[in-house]
């Protein structure tokens, strides 16, 4: 744990006292259901076949009384219709200052719209986590991103417009040719705060091996990784070593609500602005509003953006939420996200779930990254199959490594385990993230 100097970015909204926080959402939430109804044709049929008005939430805690979306609803709607927002769009066009896609982790990719009032509030909450997360003015930074996703209307332009930096170095593509690029990169550049998430790091990894470098020898100060794909305790620890970083946070988001969260050095929960966004964990089958000691699908209302407003969307991301002040001094509430809800898969009568896996295997330092992927062959399956990589360097004897990750997982999950072992190149990957699970039952 490295606690950084100058806590806060925006000290007053940060350490805001509960009450306080309740206070502005409350007055927030009934301006975004008004301006949600009055301009959207998809909340007005969503409220109308509710029977709600907007004149009926007057809290958050009125809030159930709407149901959720998810964004599943959105892509039928927008193949029903035609319309690429499905009826969210809430501004005229002319407004527009941005389009962009989610990243399509979970299916095909939906698309967004930003104004730039809605860009002026993002650039803050950005600023608010990068300043976490120990970026400070004139700092040397390399940034691994996708250049069409939607964070980088605000992040680019928060990162240049509020951090002065000296050098920006930005890689658009995440390929084994991103790697060698990142490499260079690091290698030129020297900067002192990276942001790269978590697959490609593994190939910067694998990219310095075959170098023989060293990536202390890079001398990164801080380094921002996860993305959708969060980093367990046994990761961040196998980073502060193999990097010598002073720090490693974890961050992660979701497109079509604009939210963005991350831990501090604490690492005791990802920090979520409750300013910009009021949030809820449910039970995904019932629906029901589940207690903060319980796990749950995080939902989200966000209290501020115009263009494409999003009241009560569905996450499909597992989590456990944490009301309680940070040991850092944030008052807002902190979630510790499991992943996709998508990627349970049953086994042998079990719901399992990547994680539950990555968890076990990288206790191993030879897959220490756990790098591997799901083969679900069917609805319903007898044994867990599982495509992965290891590091070539730590083993001579691949099939006795298998032996041991059976005897793990089947100890660990109660299941049966059959582990084929590929390069790391040969995972399937979404952009920048390995596909944890690949569904041979659509292949025909």
């Amino acid at each position: 744990m490295s606690k950084i100097g100058g806590e806060y970015w925006d000290p007053k909204i940060e350490t805001m006292p509960k009450n306080e926080i309740k206070e502005l959402q409350n007055m927030k939430v009934k301006e975004i259901v008004k301006h949600a109804y009055n301009n959207s044709i998809f909340y007005r049929q969503k409220f109308d076949a509710a029977n709600v008005k907007p004149e009926d939430i007057k809290n958050v805690e009125d809030l159930k009384r709407i149901p959720i979306f998810r964004k599943d609803e959105l892509r039928v709607l927008r193949d029903k219709t035609g319309d690429p927002f499905g009826g969210l769009l809430s501004i005229p066009s002319s407004e527009i200052i941005s389009y962009n896609p989610s990243t399509g982790t979970t299916g095909i990719p939906t698309f967004m719209a930003i104004s730039r009032g809605d860009q002026q509030i993002l650039m803050d909450v950005f600023a608010r986590m990068h300043w976490m997360h120990g970026l400070r003015p004139n700092m040397k930074v390399v940034h691994e991103t996708l250049i069409w996703h939607w964070y980088i209307p605000t992040v680019i332009t928060s990162v240049y417009t509020k951090f002065s930096l000296k050098d920006f170095v930005l890689a658009g593509l995440a390929t084994p040719l991103t790697a060698n690029f990142l490499v260079d990169a690091l290698l030129k550049f020297k900067p002192e705060w990276i942001s790269v998430a978590y697959s490609p790091l593994l190939a910067i990894n694998i990219e310095c091996k075959k170098r023989g470098i060293d990536p202390k020898n890079f001398c990164v100060k801080y380094m921002q990784t996860g993305r959708g794909e969060p980093i367990t305790e046994t990761i961040r620890k196998e980073l502060l070593d193999t990097w010598n970083v002073e720090d490693v946070f974890d961050v992660g988001g979701v497109g079509e609500i604009w939210l963005a969260y991350g831990d501090c050095y604490t690492h005791t929960g990802a920090h979520f602005w409750e300013d910009i966004y009021h949030v809820e964990l449910i039970d995904p089958e019932t629906g029901e509003i589940v207690s903060p000691n319980e796990r749950g699908e995080f939902v989200v209302t966000n209290l501020e953006m115009k263009a494409f407003p999003t009241i009560r969307f569905g996450s499909e991301d597992y989590a456990d939420m944490n009301t309680e002040k940070c040991g850092c001094g944030r008052t807002h509430v902190r979630l510790t996200v499991y992943g996709r809800t998508p990627w349970l898969v049953d086994i042998a009568g079990k719901k399992i779930h990547p994680e539950f896996i990555k968890r076990i295997v990288e206790k191993f330092p030879e897959t220490r990254e756990a790098a591997f992927t799901i083969l679900k062959y069917a609805k319903t399956m007898d044994k867990l199959r599982l495509k992965a990589s290891y590091n070539e360097s730590l083993t001579k004897d691949p099939e006795e490594l298998k032996q041991r990750w059976v005897k793990a997982i089947e100890k660990e999950l109660k299941i049966p385990v059959e582990i084929e072992w590929v390069s790391w190149e040969e995972l399937p990957k979404i952009f920048h993230k390995i596909a944890r699970i690949t569904d041979l039952t659509k292949k025909a």
